[in-house]
């Protein structure tokens, strides 16, 4: 697996994938294809708040963990960040034993559930977490993200 370029400071690593579960997206399915395209696209939404919802908290816990280590936790670094190519989603699930949790991959790269997300998180006594404006300038959606920091 290549190791994001973005650690240098990095003594451990968490790989880490979180999901909702298929069940939310069935539902939106079955609503989408009952013609309740509003139902579906609302229900949607809610999915992808409750997987971001799943990140923060996953985050923080990865980072209460290395304040016990006397470490300290970056920021996550997700499969196709400047640092993590995207072809390297395929080991990232595989060292979070993903399948464990139901998360796979497609033959093209999406995961399954999609309300899924995986990441790496760094720690070590270094390790400083990125600020907003730093996320920002990491991300591939930099120039057209209407939430960036960085264009005002």
């Amino acid at each position: 697996m290549v190791i994001p370029s973005t650690f240098p400071e990095a003594q451990e690593l968490a790989t880490t994938v979180c999901t909702i579960g298929p069940g939310l997206e069935k539902q939106v399915t079955k609503y989408s294809q009952g013609g309740e395209t509003l139902r579906a696209m609302l229900l949607d939404g809610t999915g992808s708040t409750a997987v971001d919802i799943l990140v923060q908290e996953a985050c923080r816990f990865i980072s209460r963990e290395a304040l016990t280590r006397d470490s300290q936790a970056s920021s996550p670094v997700n499969p196709g960040m400047p640092g993590l190519p995207i072809t390297e989603q395929w080991n990232l699930l595989e060292l979070a034993h993903a399948g464990d949790i139901g998360v796979s991959l497609t033959s093209s790269g999406i995961m399954v559930p999609r309300k899924s997300t995986s990441m790496i998180i760094a720690a070590g006594p270094e390790m400083k977490p990125w600020t907003q404006a730093e996320i920002c300038a990491r991300c591939n959606l930099r120039e057209t993200c209407p939430y960036t920091v960085l264009r005002s």
